[in-house]
């Protein structure tokens, strides 16, 4: 991270995210990023102020991927860019409450419209189970300890998604 804020110095990066303890973690790791405890469906940024947010398998926990997109869109500045991961079809039976907007959206037809719903574009919207979910559980098939716990998770999600998102 610090080589990456080298080569971009007129970059300023927020980290967000609701545990106190992992603000504490990142700002120790990264000095030059400023951290805040804060909700992602209230944040306390300014509309229009921010360029570009990314999301990594953060929006799946929360109660509405609306609320989410709809606070993106307020303080993301126009043609703004939201880069995230999210899970659709989470079997409930294996991951409880936890995930849960998870299981809300059956396909990607249904989350692109839900994108369009809250004011963005798709600009790249990829499945990529195969490489993320299921690597993960090819990995923990290797393992003699989790071989079970693989086979078990294997089918646990439908779609893991990676996408981009502009500001319309």
């Amino acid at each position: 991270m610090e080589a990456f804020w080298r080569g971009w110095p007129e970059a300023h990066g927020i980290g967000l995210n609701i545990s106190p303890r992992l603000v504490r973690h990142g700002k120790a790791r990264h000095p030059k990023v400023a951290y805040c405890a804060i909700d992602a469906l209230r944040m306390a940024i300014a509309d229009g102020m921010v360029e570009a947010i990314v999301s990594v398998e953060a929006v799946l926990h929360l109660p509405s991927r609306g609320t989410f997109l709809d606070e993106a869109w307020r303080v993301l500045r126009p043609r703004g860019r939201l880069v995230l991961t999210d899970i659709l079809g989470a079997d409930p039976r294996l991951f409880g409450d936890w995930l849960l907007a998870a299981a809300a959206l059956a396909d990607l037809e249904a989350y692109i419209a839900l994108c369009a719903t809250h004011g963005f574009r798709v600009e790249q919207l990829q499945d990529v189970t195969r490489e993320t979910w299921g690597g993960f559980c090819d990995y923990l098939a290797g393992l003699p300890a989790t071989a079970d716990l693989a086979a078990a998770l294997r089918n646990g999600i439908g779609t893991y998604v990676f996408a981009e998102l502009v500001k319309s």
